[in-house]
């Protein structure tokens, strides 16, 4: 790959990288296969990366997403430099900084500024631009007086902000983050976000692996995720967030499925309902009512684990007369609805929802149990369940999306997963909303009178203003 034939708008290139190591199962084997010379294997191959192509442009923030072993870390490692692929190659362009551990070169029995001063100058900076930058990340990692005091001294949570810190404050073209998101309390964590968009502002490429899939919706533009060392899925963080869920819940069911016996049943006649929390208004004729992208009744298109015990066959937003809308105003009350459908027996179960906005924001979630609804259980095959959630929509005006999940909650497994199934519009009412949401002040506060200043601090006011 000639670095002059790339797009000058991309600063990393990666083309078919690969990884294999050599797995030896006695130390006499690595002995053996040197003195054989590769006319006879004594190991057996692991690919820990395998085929992996993707583009990053400048300015870009990439999420690379995928289960542990899945080939993250090989990957950036590969594009640190720190590893050599077996296949393939990678292009950055500009100074790098990989911050693949928190303060892994930090020596604990030196001070925090001495500590800055060397890592600032091993992620590629000159001593000048180190000694020129201390006074940022002292201010930036907030320790006070710890600064000028030992590493041992720290606490994690300080041990955090230094590191995150000095690696913000590199200046780097491409910066690659490792599972470093999450550092600090959430003041903190929301000062790293805002550095990370300054770093993007100025030009920065970022890649960041992480298990945090709130944080790729919101801070990246494209995701990539690994599967078993290869590449699965390259787009919108929304789009390969869903991917990555599914693949997710389908190996939480596999894993569930191996340990208990869940034979396949027919989806029985509705008809047949043995608990009275299913309400009438379910009825044929009501579902014709509600408009297409309001309805949901083909779950077997996000029925990510297949046979499970429940599914989710139906949701709507009711308006407060119970009728179904495509549209609720701001301040109006509404309710979700959902038609819970269990397909086999089941002891436990638990509904939850969540709403994003059209950028994929994570808005407000909540999940109930079956035991909050007041079933009794145990659940058995045919019975309809009905979950209402009633609230005021204080939401600005704009499209929201609605994800439903099933579980268990005592086990930790997932039954059923559908993402973004209920569209629904917030419309204005009266004046427009600028935030996220609407919530209630008291106006007065913002009220102040002139005349309630007395004429010599008037005087004194006007002369500062010339």
């Amino acid at each position: 790959m000639n670095n002059q034939d790339l797009n000058p708008d991309l600063a990393i290139a990666a083309r078919d990288l690969g990884k294999r190591y050599e797995i030896y199962e006695r130390p006499s084997d690595r002995l053996r296969q040197t003195l054989w010379r590769g006319r006879r294997r004594f190991y057996r191959e692991f690919w820990a990366l395998r085929g992996v192509t993707f583009d990053a442009s400048r300015g870009a923030a990439v999420g690379l997403v995928g289960r542990n072993g899945s080939g993250k870390s090989t990957l950036l490692q590969i594009l640190a430099g720190v590893l050599t692929p077996t296949t393939g190659e990678a292009i950055l362009r500009g100074r790098t900084a990989a911050v693949l551990e928190l303060g892994c070169a930090f020596s604990p029995e030196h001070t925090g500024r001495e500590n800055a001063l060397l890592s600032a100058q091993l992620l590629g900076m000159t001593r000048h631009e180190a000694l020129e930058k201390l006074t940022k990340i002292e201010r930036f990692a907030e320790i006070g007086d710890f600064f000028d005091r030992p590493l041992r001294v720290y606490s994690t949570g300080m041990y955090s902000r230094l590191a995150f810190a000095v690696y913000a404050h590199v200046d780097a073209d491409v910066l690659l983050l490792d599972e470093i998101v999450s550092v600090g309390d959430s003041a903190f964590q929301r000062k790293c976000f805002r550095r990370i968009g300054d770093l993007r502002e100025r030009g920065a490429t970022i890649i960041l692996a992480t298990h945090d899939t709130a944080v790729v919706r919101r801070v990246c533009d494209t995701a990539v995720m690994l599967e078993a060392g290869c590449l699965h899925a390259v787009g919108r963080p929304a789009e390969v967030i869903d991917e990555y869920l599914a693949v997710l819940l389908s190996s939480s069911a596999s894993a569930q499925r191996s340990t208990a016996r869940l034979d396949f049943m027919p989806d029985p006649d509705e008809g047949t309902q043995s608990h009275q929390a299913v309400a009438t208004s379910f009825k044929e004729e009501f579902m014709r009512q509600v408009p297409p992208k309001m309805r949901f009744s083909d779950a077997g298109k996000h029925d990510l684990v297949g046979g499970g015990p429940a599914i989710v066959s139906a949701a709507m937003v009711l308006d407060r007369g119970g009728q179904p809308v495509a549209s609720v105003k701001v301040g109006e009350i509404c309710t979700l609805r959902a038609l819970l459908r269990v397909r086999l027996p089941v002891d436990h179960l638990a509904c939850g929802f969540l709403i994003r906005d059209r950028f994929g924001q994570d808005i407000f979630g909540q999940t109930v149990t079956t035991e909050g609804l007041g079933i009794e259980g145990p659940l058995v095959a045919g019975d309809l369940i009905a979950i209402d959630v009633r609230f005021r929509c204080d939401l600005r005006q704009d499209t929201y999306f609605v994800t439903y999940g099933l579980g268990d909650l005592a086990t930790e497994v997932q039954y059923f997963y559908a993402s973004d199934l209920l569209e629904f519009r917030v419309e204005p009412q009266g004046t427009p909303i600028f935030g996220l949401t609407d919530l209630p002040y008291e106006s007065e506060g913002w009220l102040i009178s002139v005349d309630q200043v007395v004429p010599e601090e008037r005087v004194a006011i006007e002369s500062v203003r010339r």
